[in-house]
């Protein structure tokens, strides 16, 4: 062994039978390392199985399974935020529809579409911050009873908070600005002559 190698030796039972594990830390070459082992070893007993992997290697076996879940959880948590948008399109766009005459009204009465564009948001605002509102305090209130199940990560954590905030408001007005807009372009004068 290198003089900059530090070993450490265990013995363990592995289904019935003993096997050992040596664990190496050195500045060595892991490549060159592990060849100079697997020839010791050999000249010690030729049959014997010599499995011989890198702490990284180890470690990415671990974080595996981890790391999978995590991207599953990540994706169908984008497909929910996903959904949750388009249906929020199609409410706004709804409630921008059933609302045309008086904004046909306010538009003949000489609101621009500026001002339309405007008053559509604010609405929308409005009703996000409410519901973001009642969500945050849900959330703050039951964060206490997931600490437990949640590692190195704060449940009440106003970054985390601040996040999700930011994130839901930027969804809802990005989901009401086409149909603001479109609400902008309405006639006039077929809306007064529906009315």
């Amino acid at each position: 062994m290198s003089p900059n190698t530090t070993s450490l030796w265990r013995r363990s039972p592995d289904a019935g039978r003993r096997s050992a594990h040596l664990i190496l830390r050195s500045e060595a070459d892991s490549a060159g390392l592990a060849s100079m082992i697997r020839s010791e070893i050999a000249g010690l007993d030729p049959t014997l199985p010599v499995s011989i992997t890198t702490m990284r290697q180890n470690l990415g076996q671990l974080i595996q399974r981890p790391r999978f879940e995590s991207f599953l959880l990540s994706l169908f948590a984008g497909i929910g935020v996903l959904l949750a948008a388009i249906g929020q399109f199609g409410v706004i766009s709804y409630l921008v529809a059933q609302s045309s005459a008086e904004i046909g009204v306010r538009m003949a009465l000489g609101a621009t579409r500026h001002h339309v564009v405007g008053l559509v948001m604010v609405h929308t605002l409005q009703w996000t911050l409410l519901g973001v509102a009642l969500g945050l305090a849900g959330a703050w209130a039951g964060g206490r009873y997931l600490e437990s199940m949640l590692f190195e990560v704060k449940a009440r954590d106003l970054t985390n908070f601040t996040a999700v905030f930011g994130f839901l408001i930027a969804v809802s007005l990005g989901a009401a600005w086409q149909p603001s807009r479109r609400a902008a372009r309405v006639d006039r004068a077929q809306v007064l002559r529906h009315e």
